[in-house]
């Protein structure tokens, strides 16, 4: 699905909070399978708080989120971190 929405729309990112908990199987699926280029992760604070981290979310969450998304994706926290932060400095044209 993810392939035929890029072949209309190639510069698509596709960006992931902490909850991974509370994806489909189909929404697991597509984050196996995007490209780790198109990867990005994210807090959406103050939003998508959980027991995890309280009543508020915030950017320090970020950690989480990679952690979560690496567990899904059997990469290493570090390794979804580097990929995303590349990513996010080729979306937004910024080099951190």
């Amino acid at each position: 699905m993810f392939r035929a929405f890029t072949d209309s729309f190639p510069n698509t990112y596709v960006g992931y909070t902490h909850k991974t908990s509370d994806l489909s199987p189909a929404a697991l699926l597509a984050l196996r399978t995007i490209p780790t280029e198109r990867l990005l992760v994210e807090t959406d604070a103050p939003y998508f708080v959980s027991p995890t981290i309280g009543p508020f979310s915030s950017p320090n969450v970020v950690g989480l989120a990679a952690r979560n998304v690496g567990m899904i994706r059997g990469e290493s926290t570090r390794d979804v971190l580097t990929a995303t932060v590349s990513n996010f400095e080729d979306l937004y044209r910024l080099k951190l």
